[in-house]
């Protein structure tokens, strides 16, 4: 307990920060969501839960694919929320906030080292991380029961980043660890990320391969059998989730198309999710584009100042995850060509894109801790950087919590459409957004049936 409280005390600036951003996460929640079913746990709910209750899950429903994408974790969490609190989707939406503390405590380890006083650079860059993981501009999954599961993708990711690059930083002979490794890869690949696994995956694959060759150019000692076993790892989890994986459809990009077209798309495409990771989504598609022109620039210089100062001798963690990013953003403009760049702005993409600023503010970060080698004009442009990055994330945090209320009021309405659905047409269901009325429908009739959500309350009164 004494050196509960010594660790405490030493990283009292960062505990503080995290308390209370944690804190304002908990009210936001609590003043913006409701216990009301959306989107694609409409489908759960009419595929597993008659099923759950009756004959039972085998693991093959969890593992089951929906076009490319495989979560079994987010299914198993779906059911044992049932199981547990009958349903009670505010469950996770807070359980998800708990865990983007975690990441932050994650992210808070990779940077600590860096810093040998705590100066301005040190407060600047640990408060723009923690305001990063904490944004509000991923509302679409913060006040969703998604929020769970899409926080646990990101922690699993980033915390197989950093031991991956703590495992790199000395394997010059053979490493009992890259096993397990090895089959932290293969879970969190099968059964923590969806198809933005192949992002996780190409992003390991490359830094190994970065790894190896530049200890072999530099003569080191390296364990070849640690490299196999690490991509094996991956090679192995990325054809398990693959396999047995039929629709690998992506838009039209099979069909006629013109090529300038599309590669305009995918520019600007590009741009507007960038804007969006830092602005939120509430402004036009022509201010994102110039915001996602500055973002664009920011990664660029950041990439510069990782590279020329040889940061990479440091930590890898940065190459994780804008490879990730770019992975992710090619994934999202093949998925999305057909819906147009507005689409692309989706708030629910920003907990994925916003891994690029963590990565620049990690990049900085090593690179003021040089404080008697980085010249002052130097240093006045990376807080001109924080400074921008900080100022667009407060903007999309300002301009969600003027809204917040609205969203309360949306889910309320959602849950009395459900305590009279009868009243309502098959149009006017769509605000649930489930893929067909029906699923909204028959899934009301086994909430009642099974006493979940809201009807839980009610028949316990009855």
């Amino acid at each position: 307990m004494a050196k509960l409280k010594q660790k405490m005390y030493d990283n009292c600036y960062f505990v503080c920060l995290v308390t209370i951003f944690l804190i304002g996460m908990l009210i936001y929640l609590s003043e913006s969501t409701s216990n009301v079913p959306v989107m694609d746990y409409w489908r759960y709910l009419n595929a597993l839960v008659d099923k759950f209750f009756t004959k039972g899950i085998s693991f093959s429903d969890l593992y089951s694919n929906n076009g490319i994408h495989r979560t079994p974790v987010q299914l198993f969490l779906f059911l044992l929320n049932i199981v547990l609190f009958h349903w009670n989707t505010q469950i996770s939406i807070y359980l998800g906030a708990v865990i983007l503390c975690i990441t932050a405590c994650v992210l808070y380890k990779i940077m600590k080292p860096t810093f040998t006083n705590k100066g301005i650079g040190y407060y600047l860059c640990i408060f723009i991380m923690v305001l990063t993981v904490f944004t509000l501009g991923s509302y679409e999954i913060l006040l969703l029961e998604f929020s769970t599961s899409f926080a646990l993708r990101n922690l699993t990711f980033i915390t197989g980043y950093y031991w991956t690059n703590i495992f790199l930083e000395n394997n010059q002979k053979w490493d009992s660890r890259a096993c397990y490794l090895s089959m932290y890869y293969i879970f969190v690949i099968c059964a923590m990320g969806g198809a933005y696994s192949m992002g996780f995956a190409a992003s390991v694959l490359f830094v190994l391969f970065f790894d190896f060759c530049k200890k072999m150019r530099k003569k080191e000692g390296v364990c070849y059998r640690n490299y196999v076993v690490l991509s094996l790892g991956v090679i192995f989890g990325v054809s398990l989730y693959l396999y047995g994986v039929t629709d690998l459809s992506t838009g039209n990009i099979g069909g006629s198309f013109d090529i300038l077209q599309l590669l305009y798309f995918f520019f600007h495409g590009t741009l507007i999710v960038l804007g969006s990771s830092l602005v939120g989504n509430g402004l036009s598609v022509e201010m994102l584009t110039f915001f996602g022109i500055m973002v664009l620039m920011i990664h660029f210089i950041c990439i510069y100042l990782y590279v020329s100062n040889r940061i990479y001798e440091i930590t890898y963690i940065p190459i994780f995850m804008y490879i990730y990013l770019a992975i992710f953003i090619v994934m999202i403009l093949m998925g999305r060509n057909t819906n147009g760049v507005e689409y692309l702005s989706a708030s629910r993409y920003i907990c994925d894109s916003s891994m690029g600023i963590i990565s620049d503010v990690i990049i900085l970060s090593f690179y003021l801790s040089k404080s008697k080698i980085v010249f002052v004009k130097r240093k006045i442009m990376s807080y001109f950087l924080i400074g921008i990055l900080c100022l667009g994330t407060f903007y999309a945090d300002i301009t969600e919590l003027k809204i917040s209320k609205y969203r309360k009021i949306y889910y309320d309405n959602l849950i009395e459409m459900m305590l009279n659905l009868d009243d309502y047409t098959d149009d006017e269901l769509t605000p649930f957004q489930a893929q067909m009325p029906e699923q909204v429908r028959n899934g009301v009739m086994l909430m009642k049936k099974y006493r979940l959500g809201i009807f839980y309350n009610i028949d316990m009164e009855r």
